[in-house]
């Protein structure tokens, strides 16, 4: 039996069929045992993360700039996305968290998250692309807050955890505990403060998508303050404009391992699948189906995240781009008929269920 996807969203989710359907081939039970062993990794601490990851980066850094006196040190990008990084997060995990963490585990983490990449490729990644090269790898302080476009507070911060990075002597456990409790961690972009490291084994930067959550978090509240919940408008818009986000600075398919596979099931799953037929729909329209309005001029607009904010504004207040689902929060439709109706839509009109009436 093949796979069930949904195809407008261009997106499998075995385990939202698996449940919706109570029918389930081989390969679809494969998917669901994907999601279960993910769900099993241990989950560390997100500043920590990103503290171990400028470790890495500030030792690379160091061996390049001393193996080469033709190169500058801050000109040279570092893609982590390697043995060697995938070696030095597992070792720095395991001496900080012996009590859950394992030697393999970084391995075992890239064939869960392969096997979501070659759903990718069939079915997303052969799609004409022409913001592929605008993606940046992270590198230095200064080149990572202009790529970002840091706003003053956002730079304090970067900063601020900057402090605890010592690639020479790291930190030990002791140390870094303060992180656990600093502010940027709050509010969480879901319920959840502490992300499983399958959420930054990507090989992307975890600063990048705490300030993606955060900068959608607070437009949110700043364009729809009031319609935020579940299902609502301003729900769709978090939903479109973080996709939006995370395809910009952590490339497309980073967008969809993070937004449509490891939040919406691992991170912060839904109990209502209304909620994830709406969310992956969303994200794809973030993500790739408007991703080019959003994003405008490829150099003019190059780092305006504050202009995309409102573009994304503009979209969901237009009734002619939205589909309003008014029959999912009665109980009269089964999981499978809202499924169905979600794959009808047009992937140019986004999804919400919800009028706050």
């Amino acid at each position: 039996m093949k796979k069930l996807f949904i195809p407008m969203t261009v997106l499998v989710i075995g385990l939202t069929l698996f449940l919706a359907c109570g029918e389930v081939g081989m390969e679809d039970k494969i998917e669901v045992n994907i999601i279960e062993s993910l769900e099993d990794l241990p989950e560390y601490p997100i500043l920590i993360m990103h503290v171990i990851q400028r470790e890495f980066i500030q030792r690379e850094y160091s061996k390049l700039h001393q193996g080469s006196l033709n190169k500058i040190a801050s000109d040279i990008e570092i893609e982590m996305n390697t043995p060697e990084y995938d070696n030095y997060i597992e070792r720095r995990l395991i001496e900080l968290f012996p009590d859950k963490s394992y030697k393999g585990m970084m391995s075992d983490i890239r064939v869960l998250i392969d096997e979501q990449m070659d759903d990718y490729e069939v079915y997303e990644g052969k799609l004409p692309d022409e913001y592929i090269n605008e993606y940046e790898a992270y590198s230095t302080l200064e080149k990572e807050i202009a790529y970002m476009n840091m706003t003053d507070e956002e730079i304090a911060d970067f900063r601020e955890i900057e402090k605890f990075v010592d690639h020479e002597n790291p930190l030990q456990l002791d140390d870094l505990l303060p992180l656990t409790e600093y502010s940027i961690t709050k509010p969480a972009f879901g319920t959840v403060i502490d992300w499983t490291i399958a959420a930054v084994a990507v090989g992307y930067s975890v600063w990048r998508i705490l300030q993606c959550r955060d900068r959608a978090l607070q437009k949110q509240e700043e364009f729809f303050h009031g319609q935020t919940n579940s299902g609502m408008i301003g729900d769709a818009f978090r939903h479109v404009y973080v996709s939006m986000l995370l395809r910009r600075y952590i490339t497309r398919p980073g967008s969809f391992i993070f937004m449509s596979f490891l939040y919406e099931f691992i991170i912060s799953p839904n109990s209502f699948i209304g909620d994830t037929a709406m969310d992956i729909h969303n994200n794809y329209v973030g993500r790739v189906s408007k991703y080019s309005y959003f994003r405008g001029d490829f150099f003019k607009d190059l780092n305006n995240w504050e202009f995309w904010a409102l573009r994304v504004k503009t979209y969901i207040n237009s009734d002619f781009n939205s589909y309003y689902m008014e029959d999912w929060e009665d109980g009269s439709l089964s999981d499978f008929e809202i499924l169905n109706q979600a794959v009808h839509v047009p992937n140019s009109k986004y999804i919400y269920y919800s009028d706050g009436d």
